[in-house]
């Protein structure tokens, strides 16, 4: 079970902290104040999957946070030497037999707890290239997401990888009417009344 979700710079959401009751959780909102965006954000930590792909092949400017992207340009642009934005998913879970090997502090509360963490970062090893690019290109528009990479994690530290997803999951998609349960199941078509 879900207790606690964080994610910072995703789509619409610049930052959000929501815990979540143990029974039942109702997301209330006027349309694209983000209630899918959110879903969306947890079924991508938790499967590495972002509309039926992986994240790795799915990364593009449109995901970020258009704030954060604003003004990270902003300050490019004015020869500030700032690092792009990243995006941070955290999945906390309830600790049980299932979910207990997920625990540690590699999270950003920094408690020893069970959960996992989906970063898309800037990937330090080409500062140098990237540094280079921002010197000699006289306007960004974008975030330069080829200089970008994705880190998966469980809160104990051990890496996820699409052969080793440590939960199921599954998204249901209303608009589509059908459900989602990960890169080794097919999606299947339900009925509506």
């Amino acid at each position: 079970m879900i207790s606690r979700v964080i994610i910072k710079n995703y789509k619409s959401i610049q930052y959000l902290d929501l815990k979540l009751n143990d029974s039942m959780n109702i997301l209330v909102g006027n349309n694209e104040q983000g209630k899918s965006t959110i879903l969306e954000a947890i079924n991508l930590a938790l499967t590495g999957l972002l509309h039926r792909r992986t994240i790795h092949n799915e990364i593009n400017p449109f995901i970020f946070n258009k704030e954060a992207v604003t003004r990270y340009i902003a300050y490019v642009n004015q020869a500030s030497r700032e690092k792009p934005p990243h995006i941070l998913i955290e999945v906390y879970l309830e600790e049980n037999e299932q979910t207990s090997h997920l625990k540690g502090t590699i999270n950003s509360i920094r408690e020893n707890l069970c959960g996992i963490k989906l970063e898309i970062e800037f990937n330090e090893e080409f500062n140098e290239e990237y540094e280079h690019y921002i010197v000699n290109k006289s306007d960004i528009y974008n975030v330069p997401i080829e200089y970008y990479k994705v880190s998966w994690y469980s809160f104990a530290s051990n890496p996820i990888t699409s052969r080793n997803v440590p939960v199921k999951c599954i998204l249901i998609d209303t608009t589509e009417g059908k459900t989602w349960t990960g890169p080794d199941q097919c999606h299947r078509e339900y009925f509506r009344p």
